[in-house]
């Protein structure tokens, strides 16, 4: 579970006094005394009454600040810290636009009179304070004689370059005894309830009348993801979950608003009509309980009332706050309870419960897998078969264009076609495909040079990334408009039509990945669509793709939607043209979300390759940018064209510093609105685009002032991906991105590779030789161990080469699948 406030990922220097805050392990941060074990040192305070009514007490085994007013009077107690500049030796540095939260245990006694307790985080800026977050508890309903959490509510603002100091204050004007006790102190992130068990892929903890409720796993529908789900039977159906508040430091507190969201699907058969109507009506509502059992009105609801239009397809829903929807002082779980009135059967999936905002119909934390469909074999049964132009026959396997920086060098040059290559294949057997040979012959794709239409290929690699722990797939995607092109040109639409199979496997409920596209709009900006001569036409153009995506695709199994929206990463969200004159702007995506939008019904969640800028309808940035002359291997054209290492050879620290500069821009974008904004940082094993001859570009500028041509990152004695990992999980994040699954063509692939020792034969054995294991799924299984510590779950590495050798086998034996070579 997120925690609510991160103490962890906010450095602070405290103006007077230290302690440890109780926020426990890894989290802890300097800052002052929250749990007051060495009494009230760093704190002020102040009382109209005069005095000082704040002391510190030993108490019940535990050490507090108490307050005790005689009668009517306001009583503050309050510390500052100044906000730690970049750099400083504290755990990471707080930024402009961060925003912050806090929350107190409080005990209230039996003599504490009508009156308010306000926590408040205030910033100090020229002179003058500015409200961060605050919550004003009425004392007159608050329970007494027992410890409960309260919380500040949502932030109303965030740190600014002038904050000198932030303030954390507690003022209280009631008479009677207040103790104070465990303070927290951190980012602000919205928390959810862990454990929940809302896959139903175990149905225990939920409650339901009889008959209204099964655990479901029907091969041809499932669940929303997998198999399983819950099934709402008839018209009198509920389905409940209570959910303790036990006042751990991570979970919803008092002071806090609730949500509660859910996937819905009525059956096809279902008689609903064409209308909205409360006669065909699922109910969603969130209640509190307190300790004598007392249930409060409903906090958050949601009435989905389907018409004839929806059945069949999944739908997410998440309920809204009746007033303010806080969790009343006092409760000590929450109900959540499904009913529903239709008389056909509705499924239920995914269901989550958060602070208010937190919930997006996805698990919390996620990881992507960006995936390329565009390799073509003329060995692919469905396909076009032997064509003319090696280029085209052996599409992205084949590649003799030179290097930019010297059009006469031909070390980088792969022809897998034998009809015009006598080097076709490569001396370990396999095709000589354009994959570098920096690491050697064997960093080939272990089933060899496959179609990457073929639905047998398709299913190995979704289930190889299913074993690793990934949640969806991020696919290069080009668009309609250029594959109607290729199509008319007598070419195949091969980026189009893998995108289809993947989506077509999904349809079995046996997966439960989603798929998100990554939309490339240099197809129009650059002009490989033709037609599209001025920067309205190209915009046009880039929402009709866009359009078709959601026209065709929207009621797909497998789409990856966030808080109900269909996902599109951009790659290069601010392309321009050739000449530099027309490029796209935040204002232009907005026209083309609109187009959309006006087209479909339907708003897209677009994710950014660059840093928004304000105001921009971009609801997440996951940046791409893999490569600086700093980390790389060669740098100059002329020691890579010789395979002479440059030195001295890069340091782990020029990698760290790349990724750092990425990862903290993107985590402190997302700090300033974390409600809405999603940032998605991008991990990676390496680089080696010397398969590609650099894609024939000049790129980077070397050492020697000359261009680079190709680029390879040093692999830093194999510390090349953990360090990409390491600093990407660090900055907070709660999706990850890999890059990737399998782009060969510039080394940044996770798929296993070759080596002749595995899979030889139907007797082969899965106890692998160490240097088999690591030349064939190291980065794969590394992939699978961070993925499993990133989610809290336990790895099973011997399932990614099970997988691998029932494929080979299957191609070895079985006649209907495509062996490739």
């Amino acid at each position: 579970m997120r925690r609510r406030i991160r103490a962890a990922a906010l450095g602070l220097a405290c103006l007077a006094g230290s302690g440890s805050v109780a926020a426990g392990g890894t989290d802890a941060l300097s800052a002052p005394d929250l749990g007051f074990e060495v009494g009230l040192g760093g704190w002020q305070q102040a009382c109209s009454l005069g005095g000082t009514p704040f002391s510190a007490l030993e108490v019940d085994g535990r050490s507090v600040a108490r307050c005790a007013l005689p009668g009517a009077g306001d009583a503050t107690l309050w510390h500052d810290w100044t906000p730690a500049q970049l750099g400083a030796p504290l755990p990471v540095a707080g930024f402009p636009g961060e925003r912050l939260r806090a929350s107190f245990e409080l005990w209230l006694g039996g003599d504490v009179g009508a009156g308010s307790l306000t926590l408040r985080l205030v910033a100090l800026e020229n002179g003058g304070e500015r409200e961060l977050s605050r919550a004003d508890l009425a004392l007159d309903s608050a329970p007494r004689g027992a410890w409960f959490r309260y919380s500040t509510a949502v932030a109303t603002g965030g740190l600014s370059a002038a904050t000198s100091a932030v303030r954390l204050e507690c003022t209280l004007n009631a008479p009677g005894e207040v103790r104070i006790d465990e303070g927290r102190l951190g980012f602000e992130r919205p928390s959810r309830v862990a454990g929940l068990g809302g896959d139903f892929e175990e149905a225990a903890g939920w409650s339901a009348d009889v008959g209204s409720f099964a655990r479901w796993s029907d091969a041809t529908i499932g669940g929303y993801r997998g198999t399983g789900c819950a099934l709402l039977l008839g018209n009198t159906a509920t389905l409940e979950r209570n959910v303790a508040l036990l006042g751990a430091e991570d979970e919803l507190c008092a002071g806090q608003a609730v949500e509660a969201g859910a996937w819905l699907r009525v059956g096809d058969g279902a008689s609903l009509g064409w209308s909205p109507s409360a006669q065909n009506e699922v109910h969603v509502g969130v209640h509190a309980r307190d300790a004598l059992g007392a249930l409060s009105p409903v906090l958050s609801e949601t009435r989905w009332r389907p018409t004839n239009r929806e059945r069949g397809e999944w739908h997410y829903v998440e309920t809204m706050p009746i007033g303010d929807g806080t969790i009343p002082p006092g409760s000590t779980e929450l109900v959540l309870r499904f009913t529903s009135n239709i008389a056909s059967s509705v499924r239920v999936d995914e269901v989550s419960i958060g602070q208010q905002n937190a919930l997006d119909g996805n698990p919390e934390r996620m990881v992507g897998l960006n995936y390329v469909g565009r390799y073509r074999s003329p060995l692919y049964s469905l396909g076009a078969g032997e064509l003319l132009d090696s280029g085209q026959n052996w599409r992205n396997w084949h590649w003799v264009t030179p290097p930019g920086p010297d059009a006469s060098f031909t070390g980088f040059r792969h022809d897998p076609d034998c009809s015009t290559s006598p080097a076709c294949f490569r001396p370990n057997g396999r095709r000589d495909v354009a994959v570098g040979t920096e690491f050697g012959s064997n960093d080939v794709p272990l089933i060899g040079a496959y179609d990457s239409r073929d639905a047998d290929v398709l299913r190995y690699h979704l289930e190889l990334a299913e074993a690793l722990g990934v949640d969806f797939l991020v696919y290069e995607y080009l668009g309609h408009k250029l594959a109607v092109q290729n199509e008319l040109a007598g070419s195949e639409a091969i980026n189009e039509e893998t995108f289809e199979s993947i989506l077509d496997v999904l349809e079995d409920p046996q997966y439960s990945l989603k798929t998100a596209v990554m939309y490339e709009p240099k197809v129009h900006m650059q002009g490989w669509v033709s037609g599209e001569p001025t920067l309205f036409d190209k915009k046009d153009g880039i929402a009709e793709d866009l359009s078709y995506l959601v026209d065709h695709y929207e009621d797909a199994r497998g789409v990856l939607r966030r808080d109900g929206k269909f996902v599109v990463f951009l790659f290069r969200d601010r392309s321009c043209n050739g000449s530099g004159t027309q490029c796209l702007d935040a204002s232009d995506w907005e026209d083309i979300l609109d187009w959309v939008e006006y087209d479909t019904g339907e708003r897209l969640f677009l994710i950014a390759d660059a840093m928004p800028v304000d105001g921009a309808p971009f609801g997440g940035m996951s940046r791409w940018d893999l490569v600086s002359r700093e980390i790389l291997r060669y740098r100059t054209f002329a020691d890579a064209a010789a395979g002479t290492p440059t030195q001295p050879a890069p340091a782990a620290s020029a990698l760290e510093l790349h990724c750092a500069q990425r990862h903290d821009l993107g985590r402190n974008w997302e700090l300033g609105d974390p409600w809405r904004r999603l940032h998605v940082p991008i991990v990676w094993p390496g680089f080696d685009d010397t398969g590609v001859a650099g894609w024939g570009l000049d790129n980077l500028q070397g050492e020697d002032g000359q261009p680079l041509g190709v680029r390879v990152a040093d692999p830093l004695g194999g510390a090349f991906y953990r360090t990409t990992v390491t600093s990407a999980l660090d900055s907070g994040a709660r999706w990850v991105q890999i890059a990737t699954f399998n782009d060969w063509n510039e080394g940044t692939r996770i798929e296993p590779a070759w080596d002749p020792n595995f899979g030889a034969s139907q007797f082969s054995s899965l106890v692998l030789d160490a240097r088999v294991r690591r030349q064939v799924f190291g980065r794969a299984l590394e992939t699978q161990a961070w993925i499993a510590g990133f989610k809290g779950t336990n790895a099973q590495p011997a399932d990614v080469p099970r997988i691998a050798l029932r494929y080979m086998l299957q191609a070895a034996f079985d006649p209907t699948v495509t062996q490739y070579d």
